[in-house]
């Protein structure tokens, strides 16, 4: 999907946008991979938060967790502004 973003910066010739696109590719995690890294740490719920860019409908969420479900089986939640999450105390061992 960024990758697309960046094609149509590119040719639009928004060298500044596309810069920014490019760079975000650096410093934030691939849907996919997290889910895998997820799927390894053997967790039940995978919260995506700091989505850049923003999702802004139905279909770019699609987009943007195409490949998360054949990766990683448990809940997975895109995350919004101001949402909370209620964490189960831990067990002593």
């Amino acid at each position: 999907m960024l990758n697309n973003l960046i094609a149509g910066a590119n040719r639009l010739k928004l060298d500044r946008y596309s810069k920014i696109l490019k760079d975000i590719q650096d410093y934030h995690m691939n849907p996919v991979i997290a889910a895998e890294l997820a799927k390894e740490a053997k967790v039940k719920k995978l919260v995506f938060v700091h989505i850049t860019p923003p999702l802004p409908n139905e279909n770019d969420e699609k987009m943007y967790l195409k490949g998360v479900d054949e990766v990683f089986d448990g809940e997975v939640i895109l995350g919004k502004d101001c949402m909370k999450f209620r964490l189960p105390k831990l067990k002593k061992k």
